[in-house]
């Protein structure tokens, strides 16, 4: 069933009146905030559809196992279930009922109580045994008292009188699979719980621990026997810094720094999250406390930052890195005036080792080269590895363009020399391009931009060469 909903202007009379409230309306429409879009709270009609709709889709998801032996009953009710459930199993007496149970797990049974082979409620404490939670429905005519009693002490979950009304099986269906969906939905909240990787406490509104995952036992050594039923306040404490919140009815998400205690008596530092969960009246109705070590956190972030700034491969600062350094020491050359070199160097003959011996030869090569490339600079200097065999030296502070070029001659000499990778001989070169600041270029863009340039230049030479854009 569709909600309904009004169609545009079917509010809308002849009269003056009506009309003048339509202007009014328009007029609040016009004065709106554009981003804003004003509707109605649903009205009771509607929530009220809202939930059948929602009841219908619950049901339809349910699998139902039907036991009935009176055919007549059965051919009655049998299409009137196939239309509302997901899938529907038929048994005409309580055996066949049983065994399609233990074969197909159905999530709800409906059942008759006396029946041949095995009765209603002999099948029933047969599958309350096998999974207590199954929700089953007895029908029963009113001369069954003495059957109702013993349903009713059998843990049977609803009966519905016969002649069975549909309302009343219906709205007991719902009952049901509503009943079945709260099981799930906890089901699957422990089983979330239980498979973090963080360590999980679970509080009642008082503050006192009703659940523990796992991952708590691993990092504190304290098992849930030890824990359950403690205030949460002995397994918390504040760091010197940071104050933990008031577990209780006010409570707001909260994160930050907490000591954990453990079985060791050690406590340690970890971050720490928490979280009120509120009922539908709006009340703390539990407080969960999620909390990982913090040491590892930090070596986490280390290996994140060394990741960001330093090329996997060579160990070399990358390119947001150097970058980055080259605008600081231009900055500082502008303001003491002084000269800053650049040296863009690309590795000749390297593409041909690659492509004969290997990315893994390759790779080895290219970490000897950043090896042999940090012997030639000074401590203060910044040899990086653009991309691939290109890479880039920052010489801050020198003096002028002779000391560009007795470093870039001094790598140059250095990578000529053969390299030994894996057993294998390896002769390579390099071409190098030299800019200065601000001799050659006024900005870091520009002065990147001049020693490519002028690496092109000894590449076009013949390579094995150190070319500046100014100087031949």
């Amino acid at each position: 069933m569709k909600p309904v909903v009004p169609k545009k202007g079917s509010n809308r009379t002849t009269g003056n009146t009506q009309v003048g409230l339509d202007s009014g309306r328009q007029s609040e429409q016009d004065n709106r905030d554009p981003g804003t879009e004003m509707t109605a709270p649903p009205t009771l009609a509607e929530k009220n559809q809202i939930a059948a709709i929602h009841q219908q889709a619950q049901l339809a998801r349910m699998t139902v196992l039907y036991v009935e032996d009176d055919a007549a009953i059965r051919s009655q009710l049998q299409p009137f279930l196939k239309r509302r459930v997901g899938k529907l199993l038929v048994a005409e007496n309580g055996q066949d009922g049983l065994e399609k149970f233990l074969e197909q797990s159905p999530d709800i049974v409906i059942t008759d109580v006396r029946m041949p082979q095995m009765d209603g409620l002999t099948m029933s404490a047969a599958i309350k045994h096998h999974d207590s939670a199954v929700p089953i429905i007895v029908t029963t005519a009113f001369n069954d008292v003495d059957y109702l009693l013993q349903a009713i002490e059998a843990g049977i979950d609803r009966y519905v009188l016969k002649p069975v009304r549909t309302e009343a099986l219906v709205k007991s269906l719902n009952e049901c699979a509503q009943s079945v969906n709260a099981e799930r939905e906890a089901q699957l909240a422990a089983s979330l719980i239980a498979s973090v990787s963080e360590a999980v406490v679970v509080c009642d509104a008082k503050g006192q621990v009703v659940s523990v995952n796992p991952a708590y036992t691993r990092a504190t050594g304290l098992s849930a026997i030890e824990v359950l039923g403690t205030s949460v306040e002995q397994l918390f404490r504040p760091t010197a810094t940071q104050e933990l919140p008031w577990l209780n009815e006010a409570s707001v998400s909260w994160h930050g720094e907490a000591l954990i205690e453990t079985a060791r008596q050690e406590p340690f530092t970890a971050w720490t999250m928490y979280d009120p969960v509120r009922d539908r009246h709006g009340h703390v109705a539990y407080h969960v406390i999620m909390f990982y070590d913090i040491t590892e956190r930090k070596q986490a972030e280390d290996k994140i930052r060394l990741l960001a700034h330093f090329d996997a491969l060579t160990g070399l600062p990358n390119r947001i890195l150097f970058d980055d350094r080259l605008v600081q020491a231009v900055l500082s050359a502008q303001r003491h005036q002084e000269t800053v070199g650049l040296l863009f160097v690309d590795l000749d003959k390297f593409k041909q080792v690659n492509d004969r011996h290997g990315h893994i030869v390759g790779d080895l090569l290219l970490q000897e080269v950043a090896k042999r490339m940090g012997d030639c600079v000074r401590a203060c200097d910044t040899v990086s590895r653009r991309s691939g065999d290109e890479f880039v030296v920052l010489l801050p502070a020198i003096r002028d363009r002779q000391d560009a070029v007795m470093v870039s001659e001094r790598i140059r000499l250095a990578l000529v020399q053969p390299f030994v990778i894996e057993g294998l001989k390896l002769h390579i070169s390099a071409s190098v391009g030299i800019a200065l600041f601000p001799e050659d270029a006024d900005d870091p863009r520009d002065l990147f931009h001049r020693a490519d340039m002028a690496m092109y230049r000894a590449k076009k030479a013949g390579g094995n060469a150190c070319k500046s854009v100014l100087v031949g």
